[in-house]
């Protein structure tokens, strides 16, 4: 047997547990920040996280997980990718295996889902589904411990009978697993029903493993102190908090809880916002770092130099040099000598673009019997992170970082299209082209042509090379005719003074990348036939030879299809004939 050494240790440890719609990236960062040791994502179903596609987000600097269809399944980050395990919904050995590869390199450990009873997690066999299953349990969990370099993990609920239990958790324990969470109910009973203490406390006696007690929130934990009153209870290695967490994140801070808005205002700033580097102007001859504690986050003035004359630690006030400034920034900086107009490194609060139903689901599970106040009917009629911003007297921060979201994007968008500057292929064949379907006649494109006229030249039909921008998801396509490549592209080599056309030149000194890919395709194929003197089927061209011979083809094709059914009419009339004379032979033979 294969026992992974996990590099996340289970033992005296304070955890966010997996929560659906609540376990996302800016809960488990909060989580965190008041005292989290280890945070579980949100039950996450392996058929849909096999089909995702690993992207580096370098506008929040996340990496995320992204669905076909475009939609973030998983989000994670730096700060978090050595406390944070990844919790999958799985009922195949396989399957579960290729997820968690997917994701190992960026989180601490994988976990699998076996106590969630709701019918989501069940009716694909997942979830307490596997708890009467223990072969397939055995199957998945030993497939991961050996597949991966991680910690496996698995969350359970108990059986009917104690001995089932201990039976069930020994043979995990078998598997190699770091550590077995232990919800102390059922998998029919509710929160409202007490935690069964001394079954988790029966568990961890019998197994040498870490054992994580969960679901003490109702009947235990209401501050930080009843957390260690509940482990003692279950006597197990360590604590896994729910519900409690969910209504006031601060559970986990060890000085008490903090006031809900207060909870609720960070909570917002997460969902919102995080830290990445923005390159700003920055004063000549001074290159600074700056490690910035903002409330909330700033923007410097184009003309500011906030660091410059301090010493290395010192507190920086808020004052003239800011936009909206305000105390309490702390900075760290160290300075040195650049030549003149560098850039100013900036530690920022950046989006992280949570959805905004997600935050607002969150956050009304924090104020649970406070919806029916003024400000809780606000939240529920919210309609947009930026209302759920001004609920809560935050307006201002949105703006802020919005503004922090918005620079980003165009620093890295400059950078991409100056890296895509650099690596042009000089054996490509470039013209600033773009296809518009209003100038060619239905149903006839310059693919189109561009085929018709290779299999005429008796070359092999044109191979189109298509790729996706990551940071803006357009596309550009280059196509190869016999042995030429070419595309579309658009290119300014004149010096342009006037604002107006410096503008302008912008534009053109980039690629076309075309929203759409086959637009992009077609895009390259009108350079080609464009360079090869070769009519490309649009309606001012004249007479267009594809169209008469799609005219024929469909003449033909009519024509055809009424010889089949004249042929048909005739052969239904001579069955028809057929049958009436087999009538009358069949009658006249009756005797009398």
């Amino acid at each position: 047997m294969t026992v992974n050494t996990p590099a996340l240790c289970f033992r005296s440890k304070k955890i966010l547990a997996p929560m659906v719609r609540v376990g996302t990236l800016p809960m488990r960062l909060l989580a965190l920040d008041f005292g989290a040791d280890i945070v579980y994502c949100e039950e996450l179903i392996d058929i849909k996280m096999v089909q995702c596609k690993r992207v580096v987000n370098e506008v929040l600097e996340t990496v995320d997980f992204v669905a076909p269809n475009e939609r973030v399944v998983f989000r994670t980050c730096v700060r978090e990718r050595d406390c944070v395990v990844f919790q999958m919904g799985s009922a195949d050995a396989e399957r579960a295996l290729a997820v968690a590869k997917l994701v190992e390199n960026d989180v601490a450990g994988i976990d699998i889902n076996m106590g969630c009873p709701k019918e989501y997690s069940t009716k694909g066999g997942m979830g307490a589904a596997l708890l009467s299953d223990p072969d397939k349990i055995e199957c998945i969990l030993s497939t991961l411990v050996k597949g991966i370099c991680k910690p496996v993990t698995c969350k359970i609920r108990i059986l009917p009978s104690l001995e089932d239990t201990i039976s069930l958790v020994k043979r995990i324990e078998k598997t190699g697993v770091a550590a077995i969470a232990v919800h102390g109910r059922k998998k029919e009973e509710r929160p409202q029903h007490p935690v069964h203490c001394e079954v988790i406390k029966a568990i961890s006696e019998a197994v040498s493993i870490p054992v994580i007690a969960n679901g003490g929130s109702h009947d235990f934990i209401k501050e930080y102190t009843d957390i260690e009153a509940f482990q003692q209870a279950a006597g197990a290695s360590s604590v896994m908090i729910a519900r409690a967490a969910m209504w006031n994140p601060s559970i986990f801070r060890r000085e008490g809880l903090c006031p809900l808005k207060e909870v609720m205002q960070e909570y917002i700033k997460y969902s919102c916002c995080e830290g990445a580097e923005i390159r700003l102007p920055g004063t000549a001859g001074v290159k600074e770092n700056l490690w910035v504690q903002l409330d909330p986050p700033l923007i410097p003035a184009a003309n500011a130099s906030p660091g410059k004359g301090r010493k290395e630690g010192s507190l920086a006030q808020s004052g003239a040099d800011w936009q909206r400034g305000r105390s309490s920034l702390c900075v760290c900086l160290k300075a040195e000598t650049q030549p003149a107009c560098q850039w100013s490194h900036w530690k920022q609060a950046v989006r992280y673009d949570n959805h905004y139903t997600n935050t607002k689901y969150c956050l009304c599970q924090m104020l649970r019997e406070q919806l029916e106040t003024t400000e809780g009917k606000k939240l529920h009629a919210a309609q947009s992170t930026q209302e759920i911003c001004e609920v809560f007297e935050m307006g201002g921060f949105y703006e802020e970082t919005t503004a922090i979201l918005e620079a980003k994007k165009a620093s890295l968008k400059a950078k991409t299209q100056d890296e895509d500057e650099q690596m042009e292929d000089t054996d490509v064949i470039k013209m600033a082209v773009r296809f518009d379907k209003r100038e060619y006649p239905p149903q006839i494109t310059p693919k189109m042509y561009l085929l018709e006229w290779c299999r005429k030249a008796k070359h092999p039909q044109p191979v189109y090379e298509t790729v996706q921008r990551p940071l803006d998801k357009l596309f550009c396509s280059v196509v190869t005719v016999a042995e030429q490549k070419y595309r579309s592209t658009l290119w300014m080599e004149n010096k342009i003074q006037s604002s107006w056309q410096l503008e302008l030149s912008e534009q053109l000194i980039r690629r076309i990348w075309d929203k759409s890919k086959k637009l992009a395709e077609q895009a390259a194929a009108i350079v080609c036939l464009r360079t090869l003197g070769l009519p490309e089927g649009k309606l001012n061209e004249g007479e267009n030879h594809l169209i008469n011979k799609r005219k024929r083809e469909n003449q033909e094709f009519l024509n055809n299809k009424e010889h089949e059914d004249d042929l048909l009419v005739e052969a239904s009339h001579k069955r028809a004939h057929f049958t009436e004379g087999a009538s009358d032979s069949s009658s006249s033979e009756v005797p009398r």
